[in-house]
């Protein structure tokens, strides 16, 4: 009785205690033999809303049990008259029962593993500081949420069943023919009317194909239209079925397509509609008359039910789609009927549109393509047919063949095309425009080179287009030209439809009226974008090679002193080793030491000549550099000299960016080489980078030198500048190498330095593009 009072209640409160705190009052029983400690759990409970019944012995929380419905059990272990667990046990005997919460200051590990086996939802110690009283209420609140939660998915789990029970019996009574295949079209399942009409067993039907049940002599039809039902191209479908004995009825069939134990399957609902297709047949028979009268018409002419199935037609019609006999069409579809060979095919939507709306379809014209190759063109219109009530039972459609009317129209067109085609691709396009600059003609090749219909600039001007910078230009030669009245040539830019600018060469002429006054203008205008790029270009290229004939001379300067200096210093060491015989091995090893180090300057100024030339000549492809390699190939490099120089290398965190690893090799060995030179004796060095917000990896070295003046700093990454002519023995390629590299590579350079403060030389590059962003482009 209280086990199913318990279940009625939570079944009526649902899922309230989904919602923050108790919405409708639980009653809970609390068992405690502690007056004090009883009194003190009531209150805080009654505070969250909860209704509390107390009992202080075994026998008194039976009785309570047995006499009310709770929601939720809480009790002690130790009472007066025995254990809690006798309490537990009397509950959890008949489910289903409420939680139940165990709130005790005796047990161990060993305890709460025994109650919990018990059905116990809960367990909470008391403590000395009698905390357990404020957690209580929650845990209560999660017991009851749980319940709700069980007893709902139960409940669910329950009308489900019976729903599935529901189905079945209708299934199982419905008089309609129901039947599921899988995608190969082997039968799965049927319902008793199904095996009924078919007079087979269930293990015959079990063995049989979707093309078996149907009339024998049409299974190709109905193997290709299982096809079509699979792709889902076909949701309804009329081929009749054949009984065992092989008597064969028509059915109307519908289809979906859906799950059978998991797996893809067809469902089928098949009605027998023989008695409505005889019928249909009778009526057919009875507008014979009509028939002859329609038959006398030239135009091709049929008529269908609202299922689209044929009803009638006249002879013009049948021998245009190749049927002898007019009966074999009743009642079938014209895919039925002629298969793919059909020529009207696609007018089934047109019939559905006038089916639908109840709305006539008049003078659509359909090209059709005959066996032999000619083309034919008929008038086509639809009707509906309506009952004496009015409601629409069918669709009359008529074709008229218009092929010699259309010849005509098409020659005229072609002719018509002709010379839009001659207008429309003229190299210039052609306006006419009032005095006041406002278009009274243009040419349709406006649209082809400025993206825009003619009909956009017609009572327009084509000041608005003009580019702000040519303006002032434009309108002193159109001043110009109207007080000359003479012919006026001008180029300037022109907007396209799409935003950018066009530059054009435009002959405006001035036509006269018979006063000798400007009428009009003709604007002759040819797109000349392409020749004032390829002008563009040459112009930079002649800059370019200025600026590089320039350099070749610096640079010619600059490497002529550079190598002169060791090729200097090796020839008169090796003419001093040829004139001194009897030098000691000790200078003959200075001297060897000198010709080494010389000859290490010659080949870095070659190697750096090298990658100079490279830089400028070699077009390379940007991808994701790994940094860290980069600095570790340059720090090898640099190992000898670094040593030399007694410098120290901190590297900080190095980014990825895209570039090309061997040029940015050069890029460190140059920034470090000098900071390990200039950044103080010895040299500590920093390498490092970071992101910046404009989407780039900055890279920096710092050193901790005597820093450069404002006047060295502009000097620093012109071609062949050095830091210091005197203490830098080497050659003045580096730097302006390092620009040339970055600058190709898409980036910049620069240096932070102060005098007295050290320097910081820096460069630039783009960020490579983010990994989850380039998967989603290449995914699409």
């Amino acid at each position: 009785m209280i086990s199913t009072a318990f279940h009625a209640r939570r079944l009526m409160k649902g899922m309230i205690m989904t919602k923050p705190g108790p919405v409708e009052t639980y009653r809970i029983l609390y068992i405690e033999d502690d007056v004090a400690t009883a009194t003190r759990v009531k209150n805080v409970l009654q505070q969250h809303n909860y209704e509390v019944s107390v009992a202080r012995t075994v026998e008194d929380g039976r009785a309570a049990y047995a006499s009310h419905a709770f929601d939720l059990i809480a009790t002690d272990l130790n009472l007066p008259d025995g254990s809690g667990r006798e309490i537990i046990e009397h509950i959890t005997m008949n489910p289903p029962f409420p939680p139940i919460i165990v709130v005790t200051g005796f047990g161990d590990e060993r305890t709460v593993v025994e109650v919990m086996k018990m059905g116990v939802s809960d367990y909470v110690p008391k403590d000395p500081g009698g905390h357990y009283v404020e957690i209580l209420p929650h845990l209560i609140k999660q017991a009851l949420e749980h319940a709700n939660l069980q007893h709902s998915a139960a409940a669910i789990s329950k009308d489900l069943e019976e729903n599935r029970e529901n189905l079945r019996t209708f299934l199982n009574n419905s008089s309609d023919l129901i039947y599921i295949t899988d995608l190969d079209g082997n039968l799965l399942s049927w319902n008793p009317a199904f095996r009924l009409a078919l007079g087979y067993s269930d293990a015959e039907l079990s063995r049989l194909h979707f093309a078996d049940i149907h009339q024998h002599s049409r299974q190709g039809l109905a193997r290709e239209i299982f096809h079509d039902l699979k792709s889902e191209k076909l949701f309804a479908f009329s081929v009749p079925l054949q009984r065992r004995n092989e008597e064969v009825f028509e059915v109307e069939t519908r289809v979906t397509k859906g799950k059978w134990s998991s797996k893809s399957a067809l469902s089928f609902i098949a009605r027998d509609v023989t008695k409505q297709r005889e019928i249909e047949r009778e009526l057919v028979h009875s507008q014979s008359i009509l028939r002859e009268v329609i038959d006398a018409l030239p135009e091709l002419i049929y008529w269908k039910d609202t299922d689209q199935r044929y009803l009638g037609c006249n002879e013009q019609y049948a021998k245009r789609i190749g049927v002898d006999d007019i009966a074999d069409l009743i009642g079938k579809t014209s895919r039925e009927a002629c298969g793919t060979e059909y020529p009207f095919s696609g007018i089934e939507t047109a019939e559905y549109k006038v089916l639908e709306s109840g709305d006539a379809v008049n003078h659509l014209v359909r090209e059709i393509e005959n066996q032999d190759g000619t083309i034919e063109y008929y008038d086509s219109s639809w009707i509906p047919l309506h009952d004496e009530r009015g409601e629409t039972i069918g669709v009359l459609g008529t074709y008229d063949n218009i092929t010699e009317r259309r010849k005509m129209q098409m020659l005229l067109r072609e002719r018509e095309r002709t010379l839009r085609i001659i207008t429309d691709n003229m190299h210039d396009i052609i306006g006419l425009v009032s005095p006041n600059m406002v278009y009274k003609y243009v040419s349709p090749s406006h649209k082809q080179l400025l993206g825009a219909d003619p009909s956009e600039f017609m009572g327009a001007s084509p000041i608005p287009r003009i580019h702000p910078e040519d303006f002032e230009r434009v309108g002193s030669v159109i001043t110009e030209g109207l007080s000359t009245k003479q012919a006026q040539r001008v180029e300037f830019r022109f907007k396209h439809n799409a935003g950018h600018y066009l530059w054009l060469e435009c002959i405006g002429t001035p036509i006269l009226d018979d006063d000798g006054n400007v009428s009009s203008i003709v604007l002759a205008s040819r797109d000349v974008t392409d020749r004032k790029r390829i002008e563009e270009e040459l112009r930079q290229r002649k800059e370019e090679l200025e600026v590089s004939n320039q350099e070749l001379d610096s640079f010619s300067h600059t490497v002529a002193h550079d190598l002169k200096n060791p090729l200097n210093t090796l020839i008169g060491l090796a003419n001093l080793l040829n004139e001194s015989p009897d030098m000691s091995e000790e200078d003959v090893r200075e001297s060897l030491g000198y010709i080494e180090e010389s000859s290490r300057r010659m080949n870095s100024i070659i190697e750096s000549l090298m990658v100079l030339a490279g830089v400028r000549k070699q077009d390379v492809t940007p991808s994701t550099v790994d940094m860290d390699e980069v600095v570790q190939a340059s720090m090898e490099r640099l190992e000898y000299f670094m040593k030399e120089r007694r410098a120290t290398v901190q590297v900080d965190e190095l980014h990825e960016a895209l570039g090309y690893a061997p040029w940015l090799e050069e890029v460190w060995v140059n920034y470090i080489s000098n900071a390990a030179k200039y950044g103080g004796e010895p040299a500590t060095i920093q390498l490092g980078s970071e992101k910046l917000s404009s989407g780039e990896i900055r890279y920096y070295v710092r050193d901790h030198g005597p820093g450069l003046t404002k006047e060295q700093q502009d000097k620093l990454f012109q071609p062949f500048e050095r830091l210091n002519q005197v203490q830098m023995k080497g050659y003045g390629l580096g730097l302006s190498i390092v620009k040339r590299i970055v600058e190709k590579l898409g980036g910049t350079v620069g240096v932070n330095s102060a005098e007295g403060e050290g320097a910081e030389f820096y460069f630039t590059l783009p960020a490579p593009e983010p990994v989850a962003e380039a998967n989603a482009v290449s995914s699409e």
